[in-house]
């Protein structure tokens, strides 16, 4: 049995233990202070930034809505019912857009998510309406770009087998690709279609569409950072005289049209902002090596 003494002394040494326990805590509660403190600076920092941005797309905005311009999907319209009949809504987690190239064959951009419950619906203006000409196929075969990479983002494009042939009418029709592979000028007039989001709704029930004009390549790559370079494999395009025209999330996928001949798909944008005025949207361009990788596929 201890004595009284020996009680003391272990006493003693017990609060010299605890004393400096408290003490590291309280160094280490202080070191997450600092650390926390440094990150909501760094936090509020940015989102001063992002506010600033809102500002700037909202001025953008009131100009393009008084010169009497639609802003309503992002700069753009409804498309005509049915006047757009090579269109593939990919319905699946995250929604996509793609081009119908062949009768059980379409066209999207690769970082789209396609999983074993992923549809192609062709033939849609509407997505919650019935219409007789819709059409609705399952994925049996994905084929990504063999160089694909998502990280940086590169050679974004990815082509879909359906589980069947599609019925060619007036509702469902291929479109023109490329048989030639100049550079498209800059200042050139397209168009982008998709259901993607407005500013409404997160994705439009009816298919809309933007003209937008291709920007140089050289000022819109500063634009961006290593992690999302624009190539030679890509093109710009964005609004009129900085305009808000583009493409939103769920657009990805879906074709940039030049002269009536489908030159890109979708790809990216700027970050936070959809359309944004001063970073044009980014395409993969159907350049002549694609097109040879999309005509072995298909011939398997």
């Amino acid at each position: 049995m201890m004595s009284k003494k020996e009680w003391q002394l272990a006493l003693e040494s017990l609060d010299k233990k605890v004393v400096n326990g408290n003490k590291e805590i309280k160094d280490m509660i202080k070191d997450m202070v600092k650390d926390f403190k440094e990150t909501l600076k760094s936090e509020v920092a940015e989102l001063t930034k992002s506010i600033d941005e809102v500002e700037k797309i909202k001025q953008a905005t009131v100009s393009s809505q008084s010169s009497g311009d639609c802003a309503d999907i992002i700069g753009g319209k409804e498309s005509n019912a049915n006047s757009r009949p090579y269109m593939a809504f990919i319905k699946g987690p995250k929604s996509c857009g793609g081009t119908l190239i062949h009768e059980n064959w379409v066209l999207t951009a690769a970082h789209c998510l396609i999983t074993p419950q992923t549809t192609v619906i062709l033939g849609a203006h509407s997505l919650s309406n019935h219409e007789n000409g819709k059409q609705t196929f399952r994925i049996i075969r994905f084929f990504r770009h063999p160089s694909y990479s998502s990280l940086p983002l590169q050679n974004d494009i990815m082509l879909l087998q359906l589980n069947g042939k599609a019925r060619i009418n007036r509702y469902v029709q291929t479109i023109q690709l490329p048989k030639t592979f100049g550079d498209i000028r800059e200042g050139t007039q397209c168009l982008v279609v998709g259901w993607g989001k407005n500013e409404k709704e997160w994705i439009s029930d009816r298919l809309r569409e933007v003209n937008v004009f291709v920007k140089n390549r050289g000022s819109c790559q500063r634009k961006y950072n290593s992690n999302y370079p624009v190539t030679l494999n890509n093109l710009c395009a964005g609004g009129f005289q900085n305009k808000r025209q583009g493409t939103c999330k769920g657009d990805s996928g879906g074709p940039l049209i030049c002269g009536g001949i489908q030159t890109g798909i979708t790809s990216f944008g700027h970050k936070y902002f959809c359309a944004h005025p001063d970073s044009p949207d980014v395409f993969t361009r159907l350049t002549k090596g694609y097109l040879q990788w999309i005509h072995k596929v298909i011939r398997g």
